[in-house]
């Protein structure tokens, strides 16, 4: 004994002392409680911040897409309305030409245009015929045509000849 001075006997002082250390396990064992409860807390607010840390990373995701689409359909609806305006042109004119267009007007200008056209190409038929038919003609003096073909060929320089005969 070192020497302590109290009235309590023996027995009291090792009751006292099993008592202390007894609490003092108790609260070493409440220590270790707190501790594991202190880093289960510490894990659960690292999920949480890296979760809150993904949730941002995806809002933004969310946002550029949501950005981008906005976009595009701005462009599309800027193309359809640019679109839209320029058929409406289109359609206006359309119907300005027609309400200024009278049919017999136009018709009786037309053999005005249409005649110095005309001329040219029945010239240019009637020497095609003419040409087809002296071909023809030259074709059955030679000996290998004459024997099968002459006889068409001489109905066809007849029949073009007569033709524009009449």
């Amino acid at each position: 004994v070192m020497g302590v001075v109290h009235s309590m006997d023996e027995a009291q002082v090792a009751r006292i002392s099993a008592a202390l250390h007894d609490s003092a396990s108790s609260i070493q064992g409440i220590n270790s409680k707190f501790d594991a409860i202190d880093e289960h807390w510490r894990g659960h607010q690292d999920f949480d911040q890296e979760l809150a840390t993904r949730v941002a990373q995806a809002l933004g995701s969310c946002r550029r897409l949501d950005d981008a689409l906005n976009a595009g359909v701005g462009s599309a609806l800027g193309a359809v309305a640019h679109a839209s305006e320029g058929l409406r042109n289109v359609m206006d004119n359309a119907v300005g030409t027609m309400q200024e267009f009278h049919v017999q007007r136009e018709m009786k200008q037309i053999s005005k245009a249409v005649i110095p056209l005309v001329i040219p190409l029945v010239v240019l038929m009637v020497e095609l015929a003419v040409s087809n038919a002296y071909l023809g003609l030259l074709l059955t003096r030679m000996p290998e045509v004459s024997e099968r073909y002459s006889s068409y060929l001489l109905a066809n320089a007849a029949t073009v000849l007569a033709g524009l005969l009449t």
